[in-house]
């Protein structure tokens, strides 16, 4: 049995990890590569027409469909200068470099991010989303961590490789979990 004292000191040591940690893990990318600010305009453009955002057709050079953690994290919780369209973020053929912390974020809108590169560490712990997320055919080179969200619709991860943990702890899926060939 925990005691009063007990919980406390559990609550603040949860708490002093999940505020201070992050903001240190986040002080540095573990990757030198260059993010393309052309790539990442681009994307916002098409988001803004509702299309999907395929790299690979307007960038053919692979080291040209580099796009930024803190971009993709703007767009997903809607904080850039864009309007999302209803049909949301779909996202094709980039390698998102830099960390992608979206905590506690309600994301209204659909989000498929599908046969991207993850060069380092997602967290969309407690994050709340209303529609479908894909992130099928994808690579995650670090790790991913879903730490009490919620999906009221599907949550999609076929076919994706994961060369370090994903954490789903707390989750809560409301539609169907795809995994396979994961």
């Amino acid at each position: 049995m925990f005691t009063k004292k007990m919980k406390y000191r559990l609550w603040l040591l949860i708490t002093i990890i999940t505020f201070i940690l992050p903001a240190q893990v986040m002080a540095e990318s573990e990757t030198d590569t260059v993010p393309n600010i052309r790539a990442e305009q681009w994307i916002l453009e098409k988001v803004t027409k509702g299309e999907v955002a395929d790299l690979a057709v307007a960038f053919p050079n692979e080291e040209d469909r580099v796009i930024r953690g803190e971009f993709v994290q703007r767009l997903l919780e809607n904080t850039s200068s864009v309007n999302i369209a209803r049909h949301g973020v779909s996202i094709k053929n980039a390698t998102v470099t830099g960390y992608l912390f979206v905590q506690y974020a309600d994301i209204p809108f659909q989000i498929s991010l599908n046969h991207m590169v993850f060069e380092d560490s997602l967290s969309f712990c407690r994050s709340h989303f209303h529609q479908s997320v894909n992130f099928s055919d994808s690579t995650f080179k670090s790790s991913i961590d879903f730490c009490a969200a919620t999906f009221d619709d599907a949550l999609f991860l076929s076919r994706s490789i994961f060369d370090s943990s994903a954490m789903f702890g707390g989750v809560e899926i409301n539609g169907d979990l795809g995994l396979s060939n994961a």
